[in-house]
């Protein structure tokens, strides 16, 4: 038996009512995502300013702390704020540390990117069960992941076992060598590691491939190296360095990338082989790596 529904209203009249409040739904949704990103760049911008203003301070008096510099940052700001105490203004700024460390290392243009994470949400992610990052290879985007068991870090290679999948035909000592090179690289800082393809070197030669690993090691940088003279680990402080060199030394060293394949006939003369295989490496812990091989790094 079928429920027959009486309307007292043409059918429209609700329709056109729910379109409307899904239209009211949507907009408020976007404000609350502008409040948020809104939020974050005034966290990053106050965070900024506040690191430079205790830096003045140390730097004009060599004796003080950089404990004691921050409190007396502090005390330049109460007197402009009512209600507020020495030590909310403390933890506020604790917490905003968070988000600037976090911005500055993946880019200020990636607040775009927050949805549907606060200020304070952000603040708050600080270590695992929580992984951080989450590198998109295929676009070069770093995008921002929570990841709410701890199972999720147990997927993590170890950073031997990734070292091992990278250099294959490396021997114990070698990936021990590697290994160490890691250890003082930084969580979440990008590594790119280059393993050569000898195509590219049987025709270019040696030398001519130990110039494009030197190029990655010191572009940019000024009588030091980013690879400890490895040739093949490379630290950069944040993604956005390591893209800029990427970008410089195609312009440097052009026969270092190549033409896709789908492009080749295209091209006469076109470089079908890069100079090696792109791997980015991120440590998430003090163990554990996540890492990718990055199939358009040389294109």
């Amino acid at each position: 038996m079928y429920r027959v529904y009486v309307y007292s209203q043409p059918l429209y009249i609700f329709t056109a009512g729910l379109a409307r409040l899904y239209q009211k739904a949507i907009k408020a949704e976007k404000r609350v995502t502008q409040a948020y990103q809104e939020e974050i760049l005034c966290w990053y911008y106050y965070t900024e300013r506040f690191e430079k203003s205790v830096k003045e301070i140390t730097d004009n008096i060599r004796e003080i702390s950089d404990k004691t510099a921050r409190g007396q940052v502090y005390d330049t700001i109460i007197p402009h704020l009512t209600g507020i105490t020495k030590e909310n203004i403390r933890k506020k700024t604790q917490k905003a540390r968070t988000i600037f460390t976090l911005f500055s290392k993946i880019g200020l243009q990636k607040i775009k990117r927050i949805q549907s994470y606060s200020a304070d949400s952000i603040s708050k992610l600080t270590g695992f069960p929580f992984r951080l990052f989450y590198f998109d290879l295929s676009n070069c985007i770093w995008y921002y992941t929570v990841v709410e068991r701890m199972s999720e870090y147990s997927n993590f290679k170890s950073t031997n076992e990734a070292l091992k999948i990278i250099f294959s035909q490396a021997s114990d000592d070698e990936i021990t060598k590697y290994e160490k090179q890691l250890d003082t690289v930084k969580n979440l800082d990008p590594v790119l590691i280059i393993t050569p393809i000898l195509t590219w070197i049987n025709q270019r030669g040696l030398p001519a491939y130990n110039a494009v690993m030197d190029a990655f090691a010191t572009n940019g940088l000024l009588n030091r190296r980013r690879d400890k003279n490895s040739r093949s680990i490379f630290h950069f402080t944040d993604n956005e360095e390591l893209y800029t060199v990427r970008d410089n030394i195609r312009n440097l060293i052009p026969n270092a990338f190549f033409i896709p394949p789908s492009l080749q006939a295209q091209i006469p003369n076109a470089q079908l082989h890069p100079v090696g295989t792109a791997w980015i490496l991120t440590k998430v812990g003090v163990r554990k790596s996540d890492f990718g091989n990055d199939g358009s790094f040389f294109l």
